[in-house]
């Protein structure tokens, strides 16, 4: 019996590992490292982390990509926590309602038990909620930090060179120049 679950648990392992290594860049690539993602960058490899902590790691140097980074981690943390939250609910709930106590708080009992399964039920669906809602922040932090590797190279060769400024991430496009004046 074991047997099987140790060949299709080498199997999951190995199915989730890759041997392409990205050239080293200043733009941020997403490898598998032992079956779990990660972010690399210039060579260096950092770890997916809890909830995507090492993502935060990686764009540090980009504020705008870095915002949208924290965003993620603090959404999948919350996530995580709200879903353990719900879980912890359910099974009290479940111990309450499942408790053999011959008296006349039944339905004291009942109405316990009933309130820790609702709570189980809301922190599950806002736990899911703010994990699936995070996922997005995860790709605009890799493609901000990424659409600006370019503007940081250029503010470092060339400190003279304009840099205009981007909307923010969601913004409308800025309106464009008015014409010049007619000559009279």
């Amino acid at each position: 019996m074991t047997k099987p679950l140790a060949i299709g648990a080498v199997a999951l392992v190995l199915g989730c590992s890759t041997q392409y290594t990205p050239e080293p860049s200043p733009r941020i690539h997403v490898v598998m490292v032992g079956g779990m993602p990660a972010y690399q960058k210039n060579g260096e490899t950092h770890s997916h982390g809890f909830a995507g902590s090492g993502l935060v790691d990686a764009v540090e140097d980009d504020p705008e990509a870095l915002e949208a980074a924290e965003t993620y981690h603090g959404r999948t943390v919350g996530g995580l926590l709200a879903v353990i939250g719900g879980l912890a609910c359910g099974i009290a709930g479940v111990a309450v309602l499942a408790s053999d106590n011959s008296s006349d708080r039944d339905d004291q009992r009942t109405a316990i038990g009933s309130a820790a399964l609702v709570c189980m039920l809301g922190g599950s669906i806002a736990g899911l909620v703010l994990i699936s809602t995070a996922q997005p922040y995860q790709w605009d932090a890799i493609n901000i930090y990424n659409d600006n590797v370019e503007r940081r190279r250029r503010r470092y060769w060339y400190p003279a060179y304009p840099v205009v400024p981007r909307a923010p991430v969601g913004a409308p496009p800025p309106a464009p120049p008015a014409p010049p004046p007619a000559p009279p």
